[in-house]
């Protein structure tokens, strides 16, 4: 069996790396939607702890991105800094609710015993 000449001619030795979306732009994704999560489904105020961290993370996998022209994981950091902003604020929203629930009870408690 004889082997066929490549049609296209001699490889010329530029081999195709594929850049990845940098670990910050995911991680900080990761971080606001756990963030939501958390706020939404259980009303802890977890989104307080990992909301900025999301941000400042998403910002810096951004400026990365950036000085890396052609490093794809835009989107994806965006995504990590406005799913960190909407955990921040539900999780100031979480914290507001827990203090008003708690000052609801103290307020029932002391009028009891004024009847």
């Amino acid at each position: 069996m004889s082997q066929q000449p490549n049609p296209y001619g001699p490889p010329t030795g530029h081999s195709y790396v594929q850049k990845s979306t940098p670990g910050e732009a995911t991680t900080a994704m990761v971080l606001g939607i756990v963030g939501i999560i958390f706020n939404l489904l259980i009303c802890l105020p977890i989104g307080l702890i990992l909301g900025p961290i999301a941000i400042i993370m998403g910002n810096k996998a951004k400026k990365k991105i950036q000085a890396n022209h052609g490093t794809p994981g835009q989107e994806v950091a965006t995504a990590g800094i406005v799913t960190g902003w909407i955990a921040t604020v539900l999780g100031i929203l979480s914290c507001l609710v827990i203090v008003l629930y708690i000052v609801f009870i103290v307020v029932m408690i002391s009028q009891q015993g004024s009847f």
